[in-house]
């Protein structure tokens, strides 16, 4: 009888959350999933050239002729390909020149090896944008180019452009999520 009463009131609670998720909107396919950019991997040509914190990743070549963009290889989970959500790029763009924005692809790369298969760089900051953003999508050519099902078993990478410094600082990713 105890056991009966326990159960009962186990039901009940699973009851309550569940009715309480619903009220919230919240269920496991609206969870947010975020990736630190301290998950990505960096060039090692120039290392100098990368700063990591708390912060994420930034690019610290900046003030010098041959400053560039460099890049981060980000993994993208199978939560996040399969999830059917858009993928989320946040950070700083500190460079307002013509060509300093901060762009994204998806390379996907078989097992067997070879030449990854990327999709085209997408803008995520545009023009001489600057500053802050948060919530900036891959395009859909991206989003395909990852659920693509010919290349299901490929292993999926998000390769992010951080623009040189400019005027507004360093440039820094943050991280990739999706909801």
């Amino acid at each position: 009888m105890k056991s009966i009463r326990v159960l009962a009131r186990v039901l009940t609670g699973l009851a309550i959350a569940a009715a309480s998720f619903s009220v919230l909107g919240t269920s496991p396919a609206d969870a947010r999933e975020p990736t630190p950019a301290a998950a990505c991997l960096f060039e090692t040509d120039y290392v100098g050239d990368y700063g990591v914190s708390a912060d994420g990743i930034s690019n610290r070549s900046g003030g010098f002729a041959w400053s560039t963009a460099r890049n981060i290889y980000c993994p993208i989970s199978t939560a996040l390909r399969d999830s059917g959500q858009p993928i989320f790029v946040d950070g700083y763009d500190g460079n307002n020149e013509t060509n300093g924005q901060v762009t994204a692809r998806v390379c996907m790369t078989s097992w067997a090896g070879g030449a990854a298969v990327c999709a085209n760089p997408g803008l995520i900051t545009q023009n001489t944008e600057t500053g802050f953003f948060i919530g900036r999508s891959l395009d859909a050519a991206n989003i395909n180019h990852l659920r693509n099902p010919a290349l299901a078993d490929n292993y999926p990478v998000l390769v992010i452009s951080i623009p040189r410094g400019g005027t507004g600082g360093n440039s820094r990713i943050a991280g990739i999520q999706t909801w």
